[in-house]
């Protein structure tokens, strides 16, 4: 059942967003998913840029825009760099944010 905060979250991405590419860990290593371009919004300065060195990102995207849920390990191209999944949170509203390292 579609809830108030659907619309929204799919309103902030639309207008927030940016192109990210998204590739699910694979299970098989000889029959990967394929990697889905989807829009993902880039928070500033997360807990881990402030504190680690490296390349560290957070971004929050829709759960119904990937094709499998968000896992650990999982990797996401932001504005040409590659990053892996090491941590996420899904909200009550079926928002995914995603801790990155590049």
């Amino acid at each position: 059942m579609a809830t108030p905060f659907d619309a929204l979250n799919a309103a902030c991405v639309s207008t927030f967003g940016e192109p990210v590419v998204y590739q699910p860990l694979a299970s098989d290593p000889l029959n990967p998913p394929a990697p889905v371009s989807i829009s993902g919004i880039v928070l500033k300065e997360s807990e881990e840029e402030k504190v680690l060195a490296g390349r560290y990102m957070r971004l929050f995207v829709k759960v119904a825009d990937l094709p499998t849920q968000p896992q650990r390990g999982d990797t996401v191209t932001v504005r040409g760099g590659e990053y892996t999944v090491f941590q996420v949170f899904i909200d009550a509203y079926q928002g995914a944010y995603l801790s990155l390292r590049g």
